[in-house]
């Protein structure tokens, strides 16, 4: 149980959980993904903005229709998936 005494060592554990622990699976899928693109020794080497350049070609940003077009999905999700739905519903509202 969560009381006075012990509220502020729980949002500090809750915090950790919802800003990394939740994030794991989400995270080894993106860097697996960055590593097909980019040896991760490299990865290091670059800031944001060069990181993006490297990705996508060119310095502004991506086409999300050739993105999509050319997505091959794995891990047991499709186009229809809702957490893939949200991605592009998220970068079609970013273009």
């Amino acid at each position: 149980d969560v009381t006075k005494d012990t509220l502020e060592r729980y949002l500090q554990l809750l915090t950790v959980h919802r800003t990394s622990t939740q994030m794991d699976r989400q995270s080894a899928a993106l860097r697996e993904g960055m590593e097909c693109v980019l040896h991760s020794s490299w990865i290091g080497m670059f800031d944001a903005r060069e990181l993006g350049i490297l990705i996508s070609g060119s310095s502004t940003g991506f086409n999300v229709a050739d993105l999509k077009e050319h997505t091959v999905y794995a891990g047991g999700y499709n186009e229809r998936s809702q957490v893939i739905r949200w991605l592009w519903d998220l970068l079609d509202q970013m273009e």
